[in-house]
């Protein structure tokens, strides 16, 4: 248990016996006035063993018998469990009556008679009724409690139901949009290719290409839904035809696959990703030293493998989010499929994976 639980509990204990003792003062309290006014004598060690036995027999009742009966746990037990306790009060005063009398207040009583085991269980019943009243109130006070607990607990739910429902609105008219715009879009980039081809082929090809990439993403924008890997292949040809009509075919790219990508599918964007990294961090200007790309498509797993040389001059700023992101996504939807081999010094980059599809 921590501290902060034990501090909570012992804050809990001292509260309730700080209440206990109050409630049991007044009430002593209230009998003292009581045997003042009707002027009865009393003895101060007498009424502290009497009101001890008093409160051990309400204690007893309350924390013993009346939960076996408002638990539902039967009646019979609890009444012949009051009998006893009952019958236990009066033989305890007895005793007390018997041998503390005499010395303490040099006077006996008879306790062998009817109306002494009358008043002595008139006082008994009415500390168990004290004890009966105290567990109804604790029982009230703690559905009480349960029934706050339930509303609260109702009412935030209700909220979070509201919540819901207003972000599914949100993203419901999200996706309209969404649905509308990319149509626009696309038939924009159609339009412009349609007007700009017979003006200039390479500005009308890479109009259309930048179509297609964009379609492609549009389409595998939901996280973990498998693509065609013949899709992601089309997909980082097309890149590099876009970049290269960007940079006027100045880009060395070697870019190279073999086998078949038939009835094989992939993570989208998984592949793209080490591609786009090495045009961001990559010199691929250099002929000697061109990017090399290469996808080996085996019958059971693809290996991918990427080698650039590395951009002295840093056009992006460097955090490794990506590479992050790609190795987060590869644990969450290969787990142990896959290898992820990085080899990098001063002036080259390698990187190969492999996945078992």
């Amino acid at each position: 248990m921590s501290r902060i639980n034990r501090k909570i509990l012992r804050g809990g204990f001292t509260r309730k016996f700080l209440i206990h003792s109050v409630a049991w003062l007044l009430y002593i309290g209230y009998e003292f006035i009581l045997l003042f006014l009707v002027k009865i004598p009393f003895n101060l060690r007498y009424i502290t063993i009497s009101f001890t036995v008093n409160i051990c027999l309400f204690y007893f009742c309350a924390n013993y018998i009346f939960p076996v009966f408002f638990d539902k746990k039967g009646i019979l037990w609890p009444i012949v469990l009051t009998v006893i306790a009952l019958t236990a009060y009066i033989v305890i005063f007895m005793v007390i009556d018997w041998n503390i009398i005499p010395y303490w207040l040099n006077t006996t009583k008879d306790i062998l008679t009817y109306p002494y085991v009358l008043t002595r269980s008139w006082r008994g019943i009415r500390f168990i009724a004290f004890a009966a009243a105290y567990r109804v109130t604790k029982k009230l006070i703690a559905a009480e409690k349960d029934n706050s607990i339930l509303l609260k607990k109702r009412y935030t739910q209700e909220l979070r139901e509201k919540e819901l429902k207003r972000a599914v609105v949100t993203t419901e008219l999200a996706y309209v949009r969404a649905q509308i715009n990319p149509h626009f879009l696309f038939n924009t980039l159609n339009f412009l290719y349609l007007n700009i081809y017979p003006l200039s082929k390479d500005i009308g090809r890479s109009v259309l290409m930048l179509s297609d990439i964009m379609r492609f993403v549009m389409e595998n924008n939901e996280g973990g839904k498998p693509t065609d890997l013949a899709l992601e292949i089309t997909h980082i040809e097309n890149y590099i035809k876009l970049n290269q009509l960007r940079f006027h075919h100045s880009l060395y790219i070697d870019f190279e696959y073999t086998g078949s990508p038939d009835n094989k599918k992939i993570i989208p964007f998984i592949l793209m990703t080490l591609v786009e990294n090495a045009f961001k961090h990559g010199d691929l200007t250099d002929a000697k030293h061109p990017l090399k790309i290469r996808l080996d498509m085996l019958s059971e797993s693809i290996v991918f493998h990427i080698a650039n040389k590395i951009n002295t001059i840093e056009l992006y700023e460097h955090h490794g989010i990506g590479m992050s992101n790609l190795e987060k996504c590869l644990e969450l939807f290969y787990n142990n499929k896959f290898q992820l081999s990085v080899q990098k010094d001063e002036r080259y980059y390698h990187c190969t994976l492999e996945i078992e599809l």
